[in-house]
């Protein structure tokens, strides 16, 4: 016989442990993105780059994917899967397409950094989608 539902038992749509560990790395991920897309621009203003074209692209690119990624992330936490595919693309893009490279390049450190976390939301965002069927 099933025991009855307590009333510290977390409702179906409630944010688990494993939802706010995805937010709390993809956050760490979106302060990344906006603050680099900051620091360009200010590197920018202070005359290190000889394109101002280029560097207002590459700034406004880097923002607008930590907005979009805290946008998909705000998404999973309420308990709607429609951020799934989003956040699921970023971790791949930021594995391969940044952390990869960086590891190539000689920043092993950060290429590492990157690769961990991307790696760690990717599990997290597994994890929470199989947590929560039917949403």
């Amino acid at each position: 016989m099933p025991e009855p539902a307590t009333s510290s038992a977390p409702r179906p749509g409630a944010p688990s442990s494993v939802r706010w560990a995805l937010v709390a790395v993809v956050g760490l991920q979106v302060a990344a993105l906006v603050g680099y897309a900051a620091l360009i621009v200010v590197e920018a203003l202070r005359g290190d780059y000889q394109r101002a074209d280029f560097v207002a692209i590459e700034a406004a690119l880097f923002a607008f994917w930590g907005v979009v990624l805290a946008l998909a992330t705000r998404a999973l936490v309420k308990g709607r899967r429609a951020g799934f595919v989003p956040v699921l693309l970023s971790e791949l893009l930021l594995g391969l397409a940044v952390g990869l490279p960086l590891l190539r390049g000689g920043q092993g450190a950060l290429g590492s950094a990157v690769l961990v976390t991307a790696v760690l939301a990717v599990g997290l965002l597994v994890v929470t989608v199989a947590r929560s069927p039917g949403e």
